[in-house]
């Protein structure tokens, strides 16, 4: 999260929507930045940095980016291909994308291993034998210590495994992407509602409805008063390095409570 906050204070350029260019931001950088985590049982900020703060977690951004493209440099890593960041016909990672690349998530690890795990043990559930599975798993060790490709045929019991689960709906994959469904409609209202725009949740799940109160407590508790949202930045600085990009939920006004 510090390196996430580090990045998004260096942009030097903001989208300009109306006129479809990238615009100067002019040296206006934010004298402060926090990341929220918001849920059905209470909105807390999880970070909050003074500018002092986000000028060492740039500082910390930067040598993450140079790790980067020392990656990309030698094929470790690749610019994305679908990135939404195209300036000038050169294609910028991410904030997200870059940090991803520098920073392993001991939490979504042990997350992923664990449904993982759990997938595995469905394997009967769908009609898997004992024995397919254990065909599968061989198939997997192969494929682990590099002796066969997924494209060979003694790779498909793993395949058809994997595929089988996500079908099912197991799997940390299909957990992410139900998660990712959820966390886009969450995502949806709350900017509705700091556009001003009505919020129907007459037909929305109990979950999404407490979140919503929450926040709309916490924003008025905090007075926040969004100035620009879904905002795409980015770091157009003549460097080396070619810059970044990123978009910022909120760009606004608030008295952020102390993190506790």
């Amino acid at each position: 999260m510090w390196l996430q906050l580090g990045g998004y204070y260096g942009a030097t350029h903001a989208f300009d929507a109306d006129a479809l260019a990238w615009m100067p931001l002019n040296g206006a950088h934010p004298q402060a930045a926090a990341i929220v985590n918001i849920r059905p049982e209470r909105c807390k900020v999880l970070l909050h940095l003074t500018q002092a703060q986000l000028d060492t977690a740039l500082t910390n951004f930067r040598e993450a980016k140079d790790i980067f493209d020392w990656l990309v440099e030698r094929g470790f890593a690749k610019l994305p291909e679908k990135e939404e960041y195209r300036v000038d016909g050169a294609q910028l990672p991410s904030v997200t994308y870059i940090i991803q690349h520098i920073i392993a998530k001991p939490g979504l690890m042990d997350w992923s291993y664990a449904n993982g795990l759990e997938a595995g043990l469905r394997a009967a559930q769908v009609g898997w034998t004992t024995e397919q599975v254990h065909e599968a798993l061989e198939a997997k060790a192969l494929l682990d210590a590099k002796q066969i490709k997924k494209t060979e045929e003694t790779a498909r019991p793993w395949i058809h495994l994997r595929e089988a689960l996500a079908e099912a709906g197991y799997g940390p994959m299909a957990k992410r992407d139900a998660a990712a469904v959820v966390g886009t409609h969450w995502h949806k209202s709350i900017l509705f509602y700091l556009q001003g725009k009505s919020v129907d949740l007459t037909n929305a799940p109990e979950a999404q409805v407490q979140m919503m109160t929450q926040f709309t407590l916490w924003a008025q508790r905090v007075k926040l008063q969004p100035q620009r949202l879904e905002t795409k930045i980015a770091n157009l600085e003549p460097r080396r390095d070619g810059g970044w990009a990123g978009t910022l939920d909120a760009i606004a006004t608030c008295n952020l409570e102390p993190v506790g």
